[in-house]
C-alpha cells in the first residue's frame, strides 16, 4: 500500500491511495474504486489489500469531494465527481483504469 497522497481537483482537496501487490500481473490494468456519495477511502475496509493482492492489480481508493480534508461547500454536480475520479487516476499515473462503483 502506498502512503495518502494528496491531489487538488478545482476547490476540493482530495485524498487517495493505490494499493500494490507485491507482483503486478503483467498487463493488469488498475481498479479504481468509487464509493458512494458521502463515502471516502476508508469505508472500502479491507477490500482494496484483498483485491489487489488477489487479483495481482493495483487498486486506487479516494475520498469523494466533500469527505476528508478540505471539504468544500457543495452542492456538487455528478460531472465534478467524475472529473475528481479521472484526476485521481491520473495521478496515480494510470489514465486507463477499471472501475468498480458503488451507489450514486
Amino acid at each position: 500500500m502506498s502512503a495518502v497522497q494528496t491531489l487538488r481537483c478545482g476547490s476540493a482537496l482530495l485524498e487517495w491511495q493505490v494499493f500494490r501487490p507485491k507482483a503486478v500481473r503483467p498487463g493488469a490494468v488498475p481498479l479504481l474504486l468509487i464509493h458512494g456519495f458521502a463515502c471516502g477511502k476508508d469505508d472500502w475496509g479491507a477490500l482494496p489489500k484483498l483485491v489487489a493482492t488477489k487479483s495481482r492489480r493495483e487498486v486506487i481508493s479516494f475520498d469523494n469531494r466533500g469527505i476528508g480534508l478540505g471539504a468544500p461547500e457543495g452542492p456538487y454536480t455528478v460531472g465534478e465527481l467524475a472529473a475528481d475520479a479521472r484526476a485521481v487516476a491520473e495521478a496515480a499515473g494510470s489514465p486507463l483504469v477499471d472501475v468498480l462503483g458503488i451507489s450514486l
